[in-house]
């Protein structure tokens, strides 16, 4: 874990809310002039704490109506198996998220579509090529009731 003092805090959490703010903007707010600012900046990118800047696309407004929480159980722990999962699901367009879990399933995906005919062809046609899955279970998001994306310092 890297040594933050409380500047460098609500420097990581400004870039959080508007990764476009300008050196002397975030400077104003922090209370430093812009050089030291600068400087801070700097470091905690190349220390690899701002992973990148990216905008942030509303999902419904480009038709990926429905998410669904897909929890995946793989035929056998083999290394092949894993490795062969990890690299397709990476690949998948409508994958926004794949997380390797412990409990009674092996992965746990978030997958955006536009609708349960979207997900069915997914399913059939992605999953289908998938050798290493002996079981899917689905679960289909009825509201998002908190979406955040900072992680508060």
């Amino acid at each position: 874990m890297q040594k933050l003092d409380e500047k460098d805090r609500k420097i990581i959490n400004l870039l959080q809310e508007n990764c476009e703010l300008n050196t002397k903007q975030i400077a104003h707010e922090i209370n430093l002039s812009v050089t030291p600012t600068y400087e801070r900046i700097k470091r905690i990118q190349k220390e690899g704490l701002i992973r990148k800047k990216v905008a942030l696309v509303d999902r419904k407004k480009v038709g990926k109506d429905l998410i669904v929480f897909c929890n995946i159980s793989l035929k056998q722990h083999l290394m092949r198996y894993v490795n062969e999962f990890e690299e397709k699901v990476k690949n998948l367009d409508q994958v926004m998220e794949c997380h390797h879990i412990g409990g009674d399933y092996d992965y746990l995906l978030k997958i955006a579509v536009h609708d349960i005919e979207e997900y069915r062809a997914f399913l059939t046609q992605e999953f289908s090529n998938f050798d290493s899955i002996s079981k899917i279970n689905s679960s289909f998001a009825m509201k998002e009731v908190c979406f955040k994306t900072a992680v508060r310092l």
